[in-house]
């Protein structure tokens, strides 16, 4: 999902009140919002989780509100990252709302240490490509050499492959993030 504007909130995904949704391999990029610039949910009986995905430049024209996520529900994230998302006030990946509550399980990057316990990385150590594409039907953000993405999930014999069908894992374990890299460390 990319490039997508909204006025209000949720540039890419606004989660309607009481709903649950899960989001697997998706590469979330570019969008925008006045509010929450990638994901919202403000209602605390919204359940998200996002699983091995990719949710990175996106922007809130808000200083109250993150670029990246935000949730008045309770949000689960495994092997993804959240990550240069900004608002005015600089990068703003995550944001829990009052009532709201995030769970950070398995391995997760964030760039600037709101997404609960995730591996906080800088754009050179996360090395994220732009998106593009990259033998699959859908465009998206590649791990370039040395990231510290590569490797470095948990396996989930739940995800199997990545966001164009390609196995997981290639290499010593399944890769952070919404694809499989080629390369290794």
């Amino acid at each position: 999902i990319a490039n997508n504007r909204a006025d209000g909130a949720g540039g890419a995904i606004q989660v309607a009140t009481g709903s649950t949704m899960t989001i697997n391999n998706s590469t979330i990029t570019g969008n925008s919002a006045n509010s929450t610039g990638a994901i919202t949910s403000t209602s605390d009986g919204t359940t998200m989780t996002i699983n091995s995905s990719t949710i990175a430049f996106n922007s809130s024209g808000d200083t109250n509100r993150p670029g990246g996520i935000g949730t008045g529900g309770h949000l689960t994230l495994n092997n993804s990252i959240v990550a240069f998302n900004t608002n005015p006030n600089g990068n703003n990946d995550c944001l829990v709302f009052s009532n709201g509550a995030l769970t950070s399980n398995a391995n997760n990057i964030d760039s600037d240490g709101r997404c609960g316990n995730a591996m906080t990385a800088t754009e050179d150590e996360l090395n994220l490509q732009p998106l593009g594409n990259n033998n699959g039907l859908t465009q998206t953000m590649m791990l370039g050499a040395g990231s510290i993405a590569i490797d470095a999930a948990t396996d989930d014999s739940n995800i199997t492959t990545d966001q164009v069908g390609i196995s997981r894992p290639i290499g010593a374990g399944p890769d952070i993030g919404a694809t499989e890299t080629f390369c290794t460390n």
